[in-house]
């Protein structure tokens, strides 16, 4: 199948879907203060990036 998205799995496509991934809405619906646990090394839209190449990514394997 032939495709002008860059390959699945690569930062290329992330950069691509960036500017649809609305970091202050995401970030808005979870606490960033003080809440009793671990300190975070990643902010929520960062998760969710992750997530979504997960999702890419295996969508790729799935339908290849």
């Amino acid at each position: 199948m032939n495709s002008d998205l860059p390959a699945t799995g690569t930062s290329a496509l992330l950069e691509l879907v960036d500017p649809y991934v609305p970091d202050d809405f995401i970030n808005a619906g979870w606490p960033t203060g003080r809440t009793g646990g671990k300190r975070r090394d990643y902010s929520a839209a960062q998760l969710y990036r992750v997530h979504l190449h997960v999702c890419l990514s295996v969508g790729e394997l799935v339908f290849a």
